[in-house]
């Protein structure tokens, strides 16, 4: 996995893309894009550092959150 400051260009193209739309994206996803394993994202959702929300049955996470989490 390429280290979060990799990332950073990327998703906050993203988001400003998605912005409006306020999308989210997998826990996989999320993982790879902040380049953290699943059970540090479970860990980060269990300690409220992420959020996630329900978008239909699967769980997701913001990229608002996720930009959060990279900016802090």
């Amino acid at each position: 996995m390429k280290p979060i400051s990799e990332h950073s260009e990327k998703i906050r193209e993203e988001i400003r893309k998605k912005r409006e739309e306020n999308e989210g994206v997998s826990l996989s996803e999320a993982c790879e894009i902040m380049g953290i394993s699943r059970s540090t994202l479970y860990r980060f959702l269990e300690d409220g550092i992420i959020n996630k929300v329900q978008q239909g049955k699967s769980p997701k996470i913001l990229l608002t959150e996720i930009q959060r989490y990279i900016d802090s």
